[in-house]
């Protein structure tokens, strides 16, 4: 059955996520702004290409750090399921691109759309637990 209750290593979790996102949304928007009006080279531009991955790596590391945390197992396996889910949607993107790209000589998916994959499977697949687990909590 699924605990209504929040954990309080989840509580952290999405506190963690939530401050992160929004360091997220300053970096991409301060990174755009300055590529489109200062016009860096070098170093700088690197630094700038660079800067906007960082928030999403830190989310990343998040979820490890969940994983760690969390003393509640079927909560933990929940967690593990759904990154596993997002992990195989991830590989078969970028499998299928990989394809693509070498035998049509085509670009098949635009930037940035592994991680759109990985992150809208990982979040659906607890949806689908959540309705799951409130289902046959119903019965």
């Amino acid at each position: 059955m699924f605990c209504k209750e929040r954990t309080a290593a989840y509580k952290r979790y999405q506190r963690r996520v939530q401050v992160v996102m929004g360091v997220y949304v300053v970096v991409i928007l301060g990174a755009s702004y300055a590529l489109k009006h200062a016009s860096p080279h070098g170093w700088l531009l690197y630094f700038l290409a660079v800067l906007p991955a960082l928030p999403i790596i830190v989310v990343i590391a998040a979820m490890g750090r969940y994983l760690q945390e969390e003393k509640d197992e079927y909560q933990r396996l929940r967690m593990m399921q759904s990154i596993l889910a997002g992990t195989a949607a991830l590989l078969a993107t970028v499998i299928v691109n990989d394809f693509v790209e070498t035998f049509a000589h085509a670009v098949a998916f635009p930037p940035f759309t592994g991680f759109l994959v990985f992150a809208a499977v990982t979040a659906i697949v607890q949806g689908v637990q959540r309705l799951r687990d409130r289902s046959s909590a119903d019965e």
